[in-house]
């Protein structure tokens, strides 16, 4: 197991593609977890968030907004959102999307990964559902 953090951030960037086609599909909890099988506790939520940021970047994920920005009342978003493939797709800048998550998570849970803290923390109404993009550019999601 994995335990130096810039070991563990070597590991993660050439294991990116392996662990994306391992978890592909996937709920955003599933993640950390996977990531708690093969590294450091004290690093899961680190290479999460690095994993989903380089996700991000090479057009392998997307974010839907989190549920805390929908107002009821308006029944939309209040916060940036573009349609793509019908989806509503958060549209913020993904540095912007990392730290509102980074800023969202409990502190404890960020310094040692705890399985059913995770769980409510990537349940929450303020962490975004991520969509999975296929290499044909299908943006694949389960809402179910």
């Amino acid at each position: 197991m994995k335990s130096n953090l810039s070991n563990i951030e070597k590991y993660i960037f050439n294991k990116k593609d392996d662990i994306f086609k391992e978890l592909y599909n996937s709920w955003i909890d599933q993640i950390p977890w996977y990531l708690s099988t093969i590294i450091n506790n004290k690093y899961v939520y680190k290479s999460f968030f690095i994993l989903l940021e380089i996700w991000a970047y090479e057009n392998k994920i997307v974010f839907f907004p989190p549920e805390e920005f929908y107002n009821k009342n308006l029944k939309k978003y209040i916060t940036p959102i573009r349609i793509n493939q019908g989806y509503q797709i958060w549209d913020i800048p993904i540095k912007d999307v990392i730290y509102y998550m980074r800023k969202k998570i409990p502190k404890k849970l960020y310094m040692v990964f705890n399985q059913k803290m995770s769980d409510g923390y990537c349940f929450s109404n303020f962490c975004p559902r991520i969509g999975w993009v296929s290499k044909n550019g299908k943006i694949e999601f389960d809402f179910e």
